[in-house]
């Protein structure tokens, strides 16, 4: 772990997000971390924004789970309004698919009241 003099890296500081491009489970709970974390030196979701827009679709193609990314990062930087649009499509993804849209649905609630389901 190093320290970048703002917050402290899981990764060297030089490119923090590179290393998990080949590792995209580790990188998605990253991304997960940099978003939910309670701690301000860790949490960044501008820098989850930019991590999911580096990730391509050959290495992950899950939309569903993009989009709910990007919907609880703009909820985390208070544009709710983007929030809820990643969520919509999301939902929409889901349904495509026929996947379960309850936990999907109970996140968009949520953002619609403008709070986060994911800090307390």
């Amino acid at each position: 772990m190093e320290n970048d003099g703002n917050r402290l890296c899981l990764v060297p500081c030089m490119d923090r997000y590179s290393v998990y491009s080949t590792y995209t489970r580790s990188l998605l709970a990253y991304v997960w971390m940099l978003i939910k974390s309670p701690n301000e030196e860790v949490a960044d979701p501008n820098l989850a924004l930019e991590v999911m827009a580096e990730l391509s679709d050959k290495n992950y193609s899950d939309d569903i789970t993009r989009f709910e990314i990007k919907a609880a990062a703009y909820a985390a930087l208070g544009n709710f309004k983007k929030a809820i649009s990643y969520q919509e499509d999301a939902i929409d993804e889901a349904e495509d698919l026929s996947a379960d849209t309850t936990e999907l649905k109970v996140n968009m609630a949520l953002y619609k009241k403008k709070k986060l389901w994911f800090k307390s």
